[in-house]
């Protein structure tokens, strides 16, 4: 099995709108279940321990005290 590995890349657009990309080497999140990667507890791979809060805490961070958008994409494999 390869290792996790993330890469972000912040892109500022304008004077009110930064960009930022995540990227990992993940098996990637089926069309049917990336509208719920941001709900508590959905864990979309276990192999690691995670138990499903990260994204839904730092979504929950971002969007009430920046009012921001959030957008995610994926493809399988």
């Amino acid at each position: 099995m390869i290792p996790p590995h993330l890469l972000y890349t912040v892109t500022t657009v304008t004077d009110q709108r930064l960009i930022i990309r995540c990227q990992d080497n993940g098996q990637g999140i089926s069309p049917e279940r990336i509208d719920k990667i941001v709900d508590p507890f959905c864990n979309i791979s276990i192999e690691y321990g995670a138990i499903g809060l990260g994204l839904s805490i730092a979504y929950n961070i971002v969007h009430q005290h920046f009012k921001v958008t959030v957008k995610c994409s994926s493809e399988l494999n």
